[in-house]
């Protein structure tokens, strides 16, 4: 028998039941059947419209009706939680993901941005809600509700419980840890290394080294002042930049850090900088009173009528301990406060865009950390040949010294007693003179920090106009010995052909 005749000639009474709604079929219309399709035929006593109704979007009307029988919730928020109630979770339930966020899910002080969010793991949402608090309650309103600061932390969360970090509890440990290694490091370390080299250069300078000087040097204060402050300036700039090179990059979560916020928390460059301008001058001043008073202590202790000090151990006090070691608590504070100065640490830590790298340096060996410190502190030396920063603050330092040891002398004149010994200093007489060294050296400080940043800016572009300027002589003089010297071009091997 014939392959073809097997195919059947008739079709069965459920395959040619008319479907509700159809167009009628060929066949009933007296057409000739056509070749019939290479589709799966239909199941046998299976409407198609029903099935296709249950797989496709309500119509209009039913949705109308819905609307009708369920009204709407009295806010958007409840609208959103009766959908997402009724919304089935069968096929996500088994990624471990919730597509359901409950009333309390964090970010957002109002919760839309969170809403209309892609959904975190389960896990997370503690996490969120702890990290959402600290947030809210260190920034300003308007900062927490930025779209950007809600996106970035809920990436953050993720960040988090990645690493491990998936209970408040533990989130609690991990920023209380690093404040308390970046507050530690910066006041001992940054402290040091900003305030060792000029507790070291104004004690050697006033024990023995301003004594060695000849003798018309020091008949002139304000070039001796000059000559000291040159010495004292470069031993301090030397001491900061190589230890502030080896110090900052094992910083968790340093001021560096508001570069990787998102743009509405980077503070305003300008405004930044005054703010830094004020902060230095509080703190010299703040750091130079105990200075003041010294001499009325000293006085009021060795009980001289004349009300007069001793006045080596009184410039040994004021130089060493006041000035010196003062200097470098002031400046591990002012290192301390910079933690938290623009953004607060803790928001800082969460806002973060590299956080998971961050976390990953909090983990290392310390013996991994010791061994960078190396080539960290010769790239700070590097930079002091390479930068016009360190002439600059040294040529200051050694003016505001001038100036300093000009009024000095001015005041040490004028206000010493007749018939006072030589190694006797009136009390009244020494607290001017450190009167006037407030002023003045608060100033400095002020100039220093207000100049430092714009000198890096015309020392950056003056290196690029230098090396621009170098890649143009070269190209022209090579020109030039080409068309002099008739020197034959080199061939164009992308094109295949000479110039």
């Amino acid at each position: 028998m014939h392959p073809s005749s097997l195919r059947p000639t008739s079709v069965s009474s459920a395959a040619t039941a008319t479907v509700p709604g159809a167009a009628p079929r060929a066949a009933d219309a007296g057409q000739a059947p056509s070749k019939p399709r290479r589709s799966r035929p239909a199941p046998d006593g299976a409407p198609l419209r029903p099935l296709r109704r249950s797989r496709s979007f309500p119509s209009p009307q039913a949705l109308a009706s819905a609307r009708s029988a369920d009204p709407q919730p009295p806010d958007a928020a409840a609208a959103g939680n009766s959908v997402r109630a009724r919304r089935p979770v069968a096929d996500v339930a088994g990624k471990g993901r919730s597509s359901v966020h409950p009333e309390g899910t964090p970010g957002c002080v109002d919760g839309g941005a969170f809403r209309r969010s892609v959904p975190l793991p389960a896990q997370a949402l503690p996490v969120l809600r702890s990290a959402r608090d600290m947030v809210i309650a260190l920034l300003e309103p308007a900062q927490a509700r930025d779209a950007a600061v809600v996106r970035q932390l809920r990436r953050n969360a993720q960040v988090l419980l990645g690493k491990g970090i998936d209970t408040p509890e533990k989130l609690q440990r991990f920023l209380a840890d690093a404040w308390r290694h970046d507050a530690l490091l910066s006041f001992a370390g940054l402290g040091f290394s900003n305030g060792a080299g000029y507790m070291a250069g104004i004690t050697a300078a006033n024990e023995k080294l301003l004594s060695l000087m000849p003798a018309d040097l020091l008949r002139n204060p304000a070039r001796l002042g000059f000559l000291a402050g040159l010495g004292v300036g470069a031993l301090d700039v030397l001491v900061k930049v190589v230890g502030n090179a080896m110090m900052v990059p094992r910083l968790y979560n340093g001021p560096s850090g508001l570069e990787r916020l998102p743009g509405v928390l980077r503070p305003e460059v300008h405004a930044e900088r005054i703010r830094n301008v004020g902060l230095s001058v509080g703190f010299s001043v703040a750091k130079n009173l105990p200075r003041v008073a010294e001499p009325a202590v000293q006085a009021a202790i060795e009980g001289r009528s004349d009300h007069s000090v001793n006045r080596a151990w009184a410039d040994r006090i004021d130089a060493s301990l006041l000035d010196g070691f003062g200097g470098m608590l002031a400046a591990g504070a002012r290192s301390v406060h910079s933690l938290s100065q623009s953004v607060p640490y803790d928001a800082r830590m969460l806002l973060r865009s590299d956080l998971d790298e961050v976390i990953e340096r909090t983990r290392r060996p310390w013996r991994e950390s010791l061994q960078e410190i190396g080539p960290a502190a010769l790239e700070g030396a590097k930079s002091l040949v390479t930068s016009p920063v360190p002439v600059a603050v040294v040529a200051t330092v050694g003016c505001f010294i001038a100036e300093l040891f000009a009024a000095g002398a001015t005041i040490d004149r004028a206000g010493t007693p007749a018939g006072m010994p030589a190694d006797r200093a009136d009390a009244g007489m020494l607290s001017a003179k450190r009167a006037s060294s407030v002023l003045l050296m608060g100033l400095m400080s002020g100039t220093i920090e207000l100049g430092v940043p714009y000198v890096a800016e015309g020392g950056a572009c003056v290196a690029r106009a230098v090396r621009d300027g170098l890649r143009r002589t070269s190209s022209d003089l090579m020109a030039w010995a080409q068309h002099r010297f008739g020197a034959e071009p080199l061939p164009d091997i992308e094109a295949g052909r000479r110039f």
